[in-house]
């Protein structure tokens, strides 16, 4: 076979294996195999399933336009692209650089590659060092010159621009939320949200069968007669689902007394729409004994 590279006169052909930046002494992998990987970013959007169905779609189309050949596929559920340690991302990753027979990542746009800026751009450029491509089908750039190379990093951070305000517009409506006494957190022991998937203003807390058992333990709080760790072995005894850790973070938490208080509102206090468990009088009394019990002995010697 006639070689197309350059050979001066009187030069062994044999020789071009040994010429520098020759296919041999550099990773290309010219194979035209890509894996498609999609993503959507919450359960409920997986569990919708339109957007993946799409978005799988959209890839295998390009990829038939391209002449690939489709060798797996990955994803197809909800990863956070905040950062890049998502299970399916990362079993993507081990398989491409793994299996030298893959050239192409295909995916529906970039920000489903990864919304972490710099970091994906970096990423994409070890890829590429091995001989691995990211394409995505609806964003069609030549990352083989530093023009389309800096197109590709560009639209990563305008991803990750585009995720930190996403972040900041949530932050500050659930600061908003807790300032009107609406809960956005995790729904609290003995507490069911009968409207969890609805909007914070529109969820509904009824105090469960724990409920009755904790205001127990309360009281025995109250009364000073048996330490954390009694009321806990006795109120698991009548079927109460706590641990000791629970019960301690429990007893303090304001919310059980019909208040609000988050790490996103540090120092602030505001009365909740939710059912308070006990009221304010028991609340104060089961913490004025442990407060008790944590100052010195010669100050309780005083009392």
């Amino acid at each position: 076979m006639k070689s197309n590279k350059l050979v001066s006169g009187g030069i062994n052909p044999s020789l071009l294996s040994f010429v520098k930046g020759s296919a041999n002494n550099h990773a290309l992998r010219e194979t035209k195999n890509c894996v498609i990987y999609t993503r959507v970013s919450s359960r409920e959007q997986a569990d919708n399933n339109t957007s993946l169905t799409s978005q799988k779609r959209y890839c295998e189309e390009f990829a038939i336009k391209k002449g690939y050949t489709i060798k797996e596929y990955f994803g197809g559920t909800h990863e956070s692209a905040k950062n890049d340690e998502r299970i399916e991302f990362k079993r993507m990753l081990e398989y491409v650089r793994r299996n030298k027979q893959i050239e192409f990542i295909v995916v529906y746009s970039l920000d489903r590659f990864s919304r972490s800026g710099m970091n994906a751009a970096n990423l994409s450029e070890e890829l590429q060092k091995i001989g691995v491509k990211v394409r995505a089908a609806s964003q069609e750039i030549d990352t083989s010159s530093p023009s389309g190379k800096l197109h590709r990093d560009m639209l990563y951070l305008f991803s990750q621009f585009d995720n930190e305000l996403r972040k900041d517009k949530v932050v500050k409506g659930m600061i908003e939320n807790l300032r009107q006494g609406y809960w956005v957190a995790a729904t609290p022991f003995v507490y069911t949200n009968e409207n969890r998937k609805e909007k914070a203003k529109n969820h509904k807390y009824v105090i469960n069968e724990n409920g009755e058992l904790l205001k127990t333990g309360f009281k025995l709080k109250a009364e000073g007669k048996l330490n954390n760790k009694e009321i806990v072995i006795m109120l698991r005894k009548l079927g109460c689902k706590i641990n000791y850790k629970s019960f301690v973070r429990i007893i303090q938490n304001p919310f059980y007394c019909g208040h609000i208080t988050h790490s996103l509102i540090p120092g602030e206090i505001y009365r909740g729409k939710h059912t308070a468990l006990v009221s304010e009088e028991l609340f104060f009394a089961a913490n004025a004994v442990t407060a008790s019990k944590r100052a010195p002995a010669s100050q309780r010697s005083l009392k």
